[in-house]
């Protein structure tokens, strides 16, 4: 005759559900840790990328700042001269991030120029984003020999150039 079920030793489950209820608990652990790392890893990729797009921005601005306010002092620069200005820190972009801008300009003949301007983005110590543009200008003679000449302008050949 066959055994019955009844005459089975019994297999004692106790602890089976207790076993599964952790082990889920720890997947759903693993799970959040994730996503939490993800999403911290996405926010700063997104302001890594906010700060190299204001400091492209800003480099181009200032450019475009320093040539519209051209000064006597770059104009009597001597062939070789340089004059620095670093302008004094501001804030931009959505998270307001620090912005400091600094202006180089040369002067390589009687009639070039070479405009380098670094804008930094982010803490002072370790800044986010660097962004160097460089720009050679060219003065444009007037055909009016007793008028003042005006301030240089980017030759259209070598306009605007990266610095890497």
């Amino acid at each position: 005759m066959f055994p019955s079920r009844s005459s089975r030793p019994p297999h004692p489950r106790h602890g089976t559900a207790l076993v599964i209820a952790l082990a889920l608990l720890i997947l759903g652990s693993a799970l959040l840790a994730g996503s939490s790392a993800s999403a911290h890893a996405a926010s700063r990729a997104v302001r890594s990328l906010e700060a190299v797009v204001v400091a492209n921005a800003e480099a181009r601005a200032e450019a475009a700042r320093f040539i519209a306010t051209w000064s006597g002092s770059a104009a009597a620069l001597p062939v070789g001269g340089e004059l620095v200005t670093t302008s004094a820190p501001k804030t931009g972009g959505i998270g307001a991030l620090p912005i400091v801008s600094s202006t180089r300009l040369r002067r390589i003949t009687a009639t070039r120029y070479v405009l380098s301007v670094e804008c930094l983005v982010g803490p002072v110590g370790a800044p986010l984003a660097a962004r160097r543009v460089r720009v050679i200008l060219g003065q444009v003679s007037p055909a009016d020999t007793t008028a003042l000449a005006g301030p240089p302008v980017p030759i259209s050949r070598w306009a605007i150039g990266d610095l890497f």
